[in-house]
């Protein structure tokens, strides 16, 4: 999810791209909770584990995208089911 960000956030134009980046941050934030939620509950990983990850997942969604409310990036809306968005929520507070 960084080095997306890294990659292209200082690029001339990053404006007109700025939603379809934000989409693939986000699509690369919901796999990582879905692996999360699954591996905690096969118990792969420990709770505090878990949780540990899920926190870092949110700090680094922080830091590369802007939007708030998933609303506003119309690729989310059009391409992250509606229970995938509901676990980013979740994970966001």
């Amino acid at each position: 999810m960084r080095a997306v960000y890294d990659r292209v956030h200082d690029l001339p134009g990053y404006e007109g791209i700025r939603d379809a980046v934000e989409y693939e941050i986000l699509q690369m934030y919901s796999y990582g909770i879905n692996n999360c939620v699954q591996a905690g509950q096969q118990r792969a990983v420990s709770q505090q584990e878990r949780d540990r990850m899920l926190a870092e997942l949110k700090d680094i969604r922080m830091q590369t995208v802007r939007i708030r409310d998933y609303r506003d990036n119309p690729y989310v809306m059009r391409k992250i089911p509606e229970a995938d968005r509901r676990q980013m929520r979740e994970n966001d507070r």
